[in-house]
């Protein structure tokens, strides 16, 4: 599956962890990606290649906690940055993560974003920058 964002405005800054709202297929060969939760469900049994980015923007200098995550049902795959507080330089990022995920016949994978340090003011990009897809390797 393939699937990309249509972007949000002011969806965390101040904690609050965002599901990221990956509802435009580009393709779903088996089905397998809901739409209206955001979640994938693994068919069967095995490992998957799962792979997400996303593009933020509007970071103030106290947003010094980012946190982006793969969340299945077996273990979390996290990004992190951390900064001293007011001390974050940057106005907008990307971030990124690939992993081989063990999954087991019905586990879901989806992928949140939490932006810590002052208020909720971050927006997430729409677009293929801001995407998630995966396929079974093994």
């Amino acid at each position: 599956f393939l699937v990309t964002f249509a972007g949000a405005l002011n969806v965390t800054g101040d904690g609050t962890a965002y599901t990221v709202p990956y509802a435009t297929e580009i393709f779903d060969q088996n089905a397998d990606f809901d739409t209206g939760t955001f979640t994938f469900t693994a068919p069967v049994t095995g490992r998957y290649l799962l792979c997400a980015s996303v593009g933020f923007y509007g970071l103030l200098v106290g947003h010094n906690d980012q946190r982006f995550v793969i969340v299945t049902s077996n273990r979390n795959y996290d990004h992190i940055d951390l900064f001293a507080a007011g001390a974050n330089p940057f106005t907008q990022r990307s971030m990124y993560i690939v992993t081989l995920a063990d999954m087991d016949a019905a586990d879901t994978a989806y992928v949140t974003l939490t932006v810590s340090g002052t208020t909720k003011v971050v927006d997430i990009e729409n677009g293929i920058r801001t995407h998630f897809s995966g396929q079974l390797v093994a």
